[in-house]
C-alpha cells in the first residue's frame, strides 16, 4: 500500500475526511498520528527481535560455508525449526 510520511492512504483519507468535516481539531490529528507512532514502535521491536533471532543463523551459515563439499546441505534452519 501507497503512503506518504509513513501513513497508509487510509490513515490520509481519514485525517481529510476529518478535515472536510471541519473536525480536523490538533487533538482528532493527535490521536491518530500516536497510533501510527505507536504501530511503528510495535513493528520495530517485531523487527528487532527477527533480526536478533537471524543474526546467529547468519553467523552458523558462514562458519560453514568453507565445507570441503560444496554440495554439502544446509542443516541451519532444520536445527532452528525442530
Amino acid at each position: 500500500m501507497k503512503t506518504a510520511l509513513g501513513l497508509t492512504l487510509d490513515e490520509i483519507k481519514d485525517i481529510l475526511a476529518l478535515k472536510d468535516g471541519r473536525s480536523l481539531t490538533c487533538q482528532a490529528v493527535y490521536e491518530r498520528l500516536s497510533r501510527k507512532v505507536q504501530s511503528i514502535q510495535e513493528t520495530i521491536h517485531k523487527l528487532q527481535t527477527l533480526h536478533d533471532e537471524l543474526i546467529p543463523l547468519l553467523e552458523q551459515c558462514h562458519a560453514r560455508l568453507d565445507h570441503a563439499d560444496p554440495t554439502h546441505q544446509c542443516v541451519v534452519l532444520e536445527k532452528s525449526l525442530n
